[in-house]
């Protein structure tokens, strides 16, 4: 979800565990320039193929082993698509950052700067929680929650979850 903190704790567990860290919207915003821009421009189903293409050139030199063992961070939306979710089952364990609407309320503020919540963060919140809570459930091998923690807290607890 938007605001669920995949970045910052994305990177604090690449570092606790000594791997690369790759965001897979840095590789779209490498292709396309500004997201927001690019969305607003190009409507959000083109940059949803577009962030599929990223996923799978990220997670294919991942598994191929052209590129290190990283944490990837992908956007909220990609698992709308089921050849992502497929991608990302194959890649390797799935983290579910799961937060309140509260969470994710206080990380995102307003939504400005984020073109599915220029209509009101708390409803498109809600509604985007409608429709994704079932595939994140489905999708993730893991789910743990981030309200009140700090990062790195949360990455000690990811790892801990996919060792049990």
């Amino acid at each position: 979800m938007p605001g669920a903190g995949k970045t910052t704790v994305g990177a604090a567990l690449a570092q606790l565990m000594q791997w690369g860290f790759v965001d897979v919207d840095d590789v779209v915003a490498a292709e396309v320039g500004d997201i927001p821009t690019y969305i607003e421009t190009h409507g959000i189903d083109a940059f949803r193929a577009q962030e599929s293409a990223a996923l799978d050139v990220v997670t294919g030199a991942i598994r191929e082993g052209a590129a290190p063992a990283a944490v990837v961070a992908v956007g909220g939306g990609a698992i709308l698509a089921q050849e992502n979710r497929i991608v990302l089952a194959a890649t390797g364990p799935v983290v579910w950052l799961h937060a309140s609407i509260e969470t994710l309320l206080d990380h995102v503020g307003d939504g400005s700067g984020r073109p599915l919540l220029v209509d009101g963060a708390e409803a498109a919140l809600r509604r985007l929680l409608d429709e994704r809570g079932a595939l994140y459930a489905q999708t993730a091998t893991v789910a743990v929650a981030v309200d009140g923690r700090d990062p790195n807290v949360i990455a000690v607890a990811i790892v801990k979850a996919l060792a049990s």
